[in-house]
């Protein structure tokens, strides 16, 4: 059968129906319930990742049960070869390990979904997928258990209802899912039904699951207090006790579910500390300011309906709230997100214009309201419309105010191509109105041709304080062309070429070609190098650009994680406006000594020398050691050496956690921050960070 009609039949081919379960189920990782017994197994898996093929060695069985409260997952795997993989880790981190995931659309319109990985001791890992993003940071609570036996492992997994949205109204439903297994020795994964690699509409592959039966209302009330103790000291002076802000934290979520599709979400001075500090970054030659992901728990509740084509939102814009309410979800074939928050620190503008009224000095120390909102329609399977309305103003009585409305448009138009747009206005206080808009065509490599073209225009007067940057005035395009081969000697070589323009009003300008190749093997090595040629053109001056970069990465055996990158480069010093060599090393690895512990060290080097000035180097180093004690008991060491800025400094932290469940976790920890010039401590902060939710 070939693969394309393989996936046209595949929606025929469903993976059962849920049995009910007369007795009690005990997730305890055993299956030996006389339900289990009779609930009919999955068990056609399929490769389809480095390369389509056969079967796994032995056996993959995979059944489900359910009850008035749970959707029951039970997982038999036998005949492994080689050994299994599984590590006693904290959540999240088992993508080194053995897995099995469960992917389920509840809608069955492959517009939003779940994915629930488990590695064989039942550690969990989850993402939401909607907006064509996968949201990594959404977490959700779940009960699973498992355990290794001589040539396999079983799962036990307990997927609560009220964790999960799904169609209105009782009775019996048709879900559909993707079930998947990782084997990272050899880096393979395998599928029921099987997947064609990178699809552009992944949860359109799924099969139907027959016989589910939710209950009427989705989840319910959730409650979630929150405290944060903190004490610091720098300057000579500790921070003190400042109640409602930094030494001592109080906060509260609250979330319910309106229906089994929507839900509502309000935070009173909420959580938004990080456990853990984002990586340092490094680039002397920075134009732009750099991004960063969001981690905030707020702000990933529903947090696809809040993404469109243009990337109107951009969170970690909204710094530090006072009070947060959204409202998400889905009525049919639309899908709702609207948010309003009260700003206490806003962000400066990241334009590179500037905006009347949005600077930092402008800001000062005034406050911002944010308000989000979004409606989409569901066009064929995968594909939306969508309408979205941002608006920032700050309450300083300046009336500094910034208002965008956006169109967006993304449809599959079959097999693996689709056609997506947008177009977007702003009205900015002290501006006249600005415009923008977009449009592409892509067909998705990883099979056979991959290729995409795009084209955008923003206008000069085009502002968005909401978003991460805008470059206004720019006309820019860019088009990619590449073709998978699956040679017998290795798993996949993919050549390709990619070319890219971009000009602003005021006649500055970038050019280039890319030509490069990625090279898989053993279905755990990997090479990708390129070259590219150009031009930028800054302030009527032309200078000459030129790349050429090698990557490798490669995982050897169960313990030992490498990678390394290299590139050399002649770029335009944005500065000086002269050509300057740009050479930057980069490596990383990671240990895993025994089943509980894990060292990560980075290092990341660059070399930048403009034509005739003086030689700028910078140089990150950052190690990370953990201990997972138990399933819940943690540990985590940190330090971080760069001498990115004028002074080097180093940054460590220690953290002790104890997160028995999503939502419930208690850390005590301290960072410090050091210049290694002097040897003085600048900085020390203490913290100990509480939070429990409760569920009814």
């Amino acid at each position: 059968m070939s693969l394309l009609t393989h996936l046209l039949l595949a929606p025929a081919m469903a993976a059962g129906a849920v049995q009910q379960a007369e007795g009690v189920i005990g997730v305890d990782g055993r299956l030996d319930e006389a339900d289990w017994g009779r609930a009919v197994p999955v068990t056609d898996f399929l490769r389809y990742e480095p390369t389509d093929g056969g079967p796994p060695a032995g056996t993959t069985e995979v059944r489900f049960l359910q009850d008035a409260d749970n959707l029951y997952v039970g997982v038999r795997v036998r005949g492994q070869v080689p050994p299994v993989r599984a590590r006693v880790s904290p959540r999240e981190d088992i993508n080194a390990d053995d897995q099995i995931a469960v992917v389920i659309d509840a809608f069955g319109e492959a517009q939003e979904g779940y994915a629930f990985w488990f590695n064989p001791l039942g550690i969990q890992q989850d993402f939401r997928i909607g907006g064509g993003q996968w949201s990594v940071s959404w977490d959700t609570r779940l009960e699973s258990v498992g355990r290794v036996v001589d040539d396999g492992y079983d799962l036990e997994i307990a997927i609560p209802f009220r964790s999960l949205r799904f169609p209105r109204g009782g009775g019996e439903q048709t879900w559909s899912v993707i079930l998947i297994r990782k084997i990272p020795a050899d880096g393979t994964y395998f599928s029921h039904p099987r997947l064609a690699r990178n699809h552009p509409v992944f949860l359109s592959q799924g099969t139907p699951l027959e016989g589910v039966r939710p209950p009427e209302r989705g989840a319910g009330l959730e409650i979630q207090p929150t405290l944060a103790v903190g004490q610091s000291w720098a300057d000579d002076t500790w921070s003190g006790f400042d109640l409602w802000h930094e030494a001592i934290r109080p906060g509260l979520d609250l979330r319910q579910g309106l229906t089994s599709q929507l839900g509502l979400a309000l935070a009173i001075n909420p959580d938004f500390s990080q456990v853990e500090s984002d990586a340092t970054q490094i680039n002397l030659n920075q134009r732009f300011a750099f991004y960063y992901p969001e981690r905030r728990p707020f702000f990933l509740d529903g947090v696809d309906a809040f993404t469109d084509e243009l990337g109107t939102m951009y969170t970690r814009s909204i710094v530090d709230p006072l009070t947060g309410v959204k409202v998400s979800g889905r009525a049919g074939p639309w899908t709702i997100g609207a948010l309003q928050a009260l700003d206490r620190n806003p962000a400066g503008t990241a334009n590179s214009d500037g905006t009347a009224g949005f600077s930092s000095d402008e800001i000062g120390e005034a406050w911002a309201d944010d308000v989000f909102m979004r409606l989409s329609h569901d066009v064929g399977r995968g594909g939306a419309v969508g309408v979205t309305v941002a608006d920032k103003r700050l309450l300083d009585g300046s009336g500094s105010t910034n208002s965008v409305m956006a169109l967006d448009l993304d449809v599959p138009l079959g097999g693996r191509w689709t056609v997506g747009g947008a177009g977007a206005g702003s009205l900015t206080t002290g501006m006249p109105g600005g415009g923008m808009g977009t449009v592409a065509i892509r067909r998705a490599s990883g099979e056979g041709t991959g290729f995409s073209l795009s084209a955008t225009e923003i206008g000069p007067d085009f502002r968005n304080e909401m978003g991460f940057l805008t470059r206004s005035g720019v006309t820019s395009g860019s088009a990619l062309l590449d073709h998978t081969f699956e040679p017998a000697a290795i798993d996949t070589v993919r050549p390709w070429l990619s070319g890219g323009f971009s000009r602003e009003r005021e006649g500055d300008a970038e050019q280039n070609g890319v030509a490069g190749v990625v090279v898989e093997w053993g279905g755990v090595h990997h090479i990708d190098a390129r070259v590219s040629g150009g031009q930028s053109t800054l302030s009527g001056v032309a200078i000459p650009t030129w790349l050429g970069r090698a990557g490798w990465r490669s995982d050897f055996g169960r313990v030992l994680g490498l990678s390394c990158m290299v590139s050399r480069a002649q770029v335009a010093d944005y500065s000086l406006l002269v050509p300057a060599d740009d050479l930057r090393v980069s490596f990383g690895g990671t240990l895993r000594p025994g089943s509980r512990n894990r060292l990560d060290v980075s290092v990341v080097h660059q070399r930048f020398q403009p034509t005739a000035a003086a030689l700028d180097t910078a140089v990150a180093v950052r190690g990370k050691l953990s201990s997972q004690i138990t399933r819940a008991w943690g540990t985590r060491l940190i330090a971080d050496v760069s001498d990115a800025t004028d002074t080097p400094v180093l940054t460590s932290s220690a953290l002790v956690g104890w997160n028995p469940q999503v939502g419930t976790a208690f850390w005590l920890g301290s960072s410090q921050l050091s210049s290694l010039d002097g040897g003085e401590l600048d900085e020390l902060v203490v913290f100990a960070k509480l939070s429990w939710l409760l569920q009814r």
